[in-house]
């Protein structure tokens, strides 16, 4: 850790000291998780009768709860993650006068986000509500 917080210090600030080469080691850190949580909230799901609608990294899909498959569960690490699995839905995107970026839609539709989406980032108790229903009703 003190080697690296030398060479992040010394790159970005131009010091050897030991301090401030952590002191920068730590900001750089905290930057970096702070943009990972602010992309994270710019996620939003609202339920309709008819589906759900996801908003996410430009992108606004189109779920119906007929074309519900199953729920997945993934392990990361330690904990184990649940995603409804869907069709694939309709993905528009959220700005229709930029439109997406060259490439954007290919590697959205790779990441999988037209296919399913994670439920907890959104409920903390989904399985309590009508995600939860929906869910019980696609695996029987």
């Amino acid at each position: 850790m003190t080697a690296v917080s030398w060479l992040v210090g010394w790159l970005l600030v131009g010091t050897a000291d030991l301090k401030v080469a952590t002191a920068v080691l730590l900001t750089v850190l905290v930057g970096l998780f702070g943009y990972r949580v602010v992309r994270q909230r710019k996620y939003t799901l609202t339920i309709t009768a008819d589906g759900a609608l996801l908003h996410r990294d430009g992108a606004v899909v189109t779920f119906a709860w007929a074309e519900f498959e199953q729920v997945l569960a993934r392990q990361r690490g330690l904990w184990t993650r649940e995603s409804l699995v869907f069709k694939p839905g309709l993905m528009v995107p959220a700005d229709m006068y930029r439109g997406f970026g060259p490439g954007v839609e290919a590697k959205l539709r790779e990441a999988g986000i037209d296919r399913s989406f994670e439920p907890a980032m959104f409920f903390a108790d989904w399985r309590a509500g009508p995600l939860g229903t929906v869910a019980v009703r696609g695996q029987s």
